[in-house]
């Protein structure tokens, strides 16, 4: 189900089928505003910076889906004020030639929008078929 919220009372609701939704293992993050959230997967063993390290800075190219690797897809636009964001982290696991253990971490950059802040995000994890929810909160420094 897909849910379109505009900040004047305008919106709309759709549901959308995803028939191969069953061949990845996805893992979403997602906020409100210039929370400075990033979700980081480091796939096999990989350190920050390694080819195996997938983040918005290295998201992959979801077309590519022949490597068999993870790719990460950034949603919403922030220069809107207050605009809803996510991140998508989609590992296709049927598909994949590798076996091993991908370390999700998410993370929020300090920046002067989110400095001294109470900041909350929401993390989302579609496991056959079932998607479990946990609510984030953070206490950013000054």
């Amino acid at each position: 189900m897909v849910i379109f919220a505009f900040s004047n009372g305008d919106g709309a609701v759709t549901q959308v089928q995803f028939p191969d939704l069953d061949q990845y293992s996805r893992t979403v993050i997602q906020w409100k505003g210039d929370a400075g959230f990033e979700m980081h997967a480091r796939e096999f063993g990989a350190s920050y910076g390694d080819p195996g390290h997938v983040w918005k800075d290295a998201p992959r190219d979801p077309n590519a889906i022949d490597s068999a690797l993870g790719f990460l897809t950034r949603l919403g636009n922030s220069d809107v004020p207050e605009g809803l964001m996510a991140e998508v982290y989609s590992f296709p696991k049927r598909m994949s030639k590798q076996t091993g253990i991908v370390d999700l971490s998410t993370e929020v950059e300090v920046t002067a929008l989110n400095c001294g802040l109470e900041i909350e995000a929401q993390s989302l994890e579609v496991v056959t078929g079932d998607v479990k929810t946990r609510d984030l909160s953070l206490s950013v420094p000054d």
